[in-house]
């Protein structure tokens, strides 16, 4: 199954946010899969989404009906995207990546995104990600190091 997805520009508050260190790191984490004789393989599938989500869920475009049934059933609520990306990045297909921008991603009070770091899922649910992804004592200091710098 091959999954399409863009890159995004941010807007907060009526402006268009500035490309920062967030949008840097997400580029950074997308580089393996810039490369399209290398994006169908697992490991660079796997490689591009375990130090965080660089994929704007809405951003992304597949076949449907190409899709695990399961696909979507988690437990997780802020980090559901990233869990399906470490499930597709399993199958056979591609990740195909445009660094153009083809969405405008709004910032806002009422957003999930906002709302889950209020209530400290958002950080929860990526240590659970981060442990799924990394040996734990990888994780454990990556987690503790990323807050530093994000």
């Amino acid at each position: 199954m091959t999954l399409f997805t863009t890159s995004s520009i941010t807007l907060k508050n009526g402006r268009i946010k500035q490309f920062g260190r967030v949008e840097i790191v997400k580029k950074i984490l997308r580089l393996p899969l810039r490369v399209n004789a290398l994006n169908n393989i697992s490991f660079i599938k796997r490689l591009a989404i375990t130090f965080g989500n660089p994929i704007i869920a809405p951003s992304c475009a597949y076949d449907k009906r190409l899709c695990p049934k399961d696909l979507f059933i988690s437990e997780l609520k802020f980090a559901l995207d990233w869990e399906c990306l470490l499930k597709l990045s399993k199958l056979e297909g591609r990740i195909v990546l445009s660094e153009r921008p083809g969405i405008c991603y709004r910032i806002h009070d009422e957003a999930t995104t906002k709302k889950s770091i209020m209530d400290n899922s958002r950080q929860m649910e990526e240590s659970i990600m981060f442990d799924t992804l990394l040996p734990k004592p990888v994780a454990d200091i990556y987690k503790k190091n990323l807050s530093k710098f994000i």
